[in-house]
């Protein structure tokens, strides 16, 4: 069965970045979020953090040619192969503005040609807290 929720990632503004990957919840009338922090195999730690304290980004639902989902903030390597003898790769940032994603600084690549399925390879390399690979 597919899931239909949107997918968030949050990082910590303070202390270096640090990625939360398991977010239980947020809410938005207190201004926090839960985190799952795991503690064992078998055991995790519900943590609170200020939503001040943290950058939300969202996931696109869409995986990268290795299977992991790229969301917002990420760092993509895209291969287009629009044209028969030559590919060409492009690095660009993954942005979220006005309901949609899109590759930032670019105008020949754009991301309707991911969700078509066209002449596009992506991989993601990176985020924009970390840096790339």
């Amino acid at each position: 069965m597919m899931n239909n929720l949107p997918t968030y990632r949050a990082w910590k503004k303070t202390d270096g970045p640090e990625m939360f990957h398991d977010i239980a919840y947020i809410n938005f009338n207190k201004n926090e979020i839960g985190v799952n922090y795991p503690i064992s195999s078998r055991t995790t730690r519900l943590d609170k953090e200020p939503l001040d304290n943290v950058i939300l980004e969202l996931g696109s639902g869409l995986p990268d040619i290795n299977g992991v989902e790229v969301f917002q903030g990420d760092i993509v390597a895209v291969e287009d192969f629009s044209d028969d003898e030559f590919s060409s790769i492009l690095y660009t940032e993954v942005r979220f503005d006005q309901g949609s994603f899109y590759f930032y600084g670019t105008y020949s690549t754009v991301w309707e040609d991911v969700l078509n399925g066209d002449k596009l390879s992506v991989e993601v390399i990176g985020n924009i807290h970390t840096g790339h690979k």
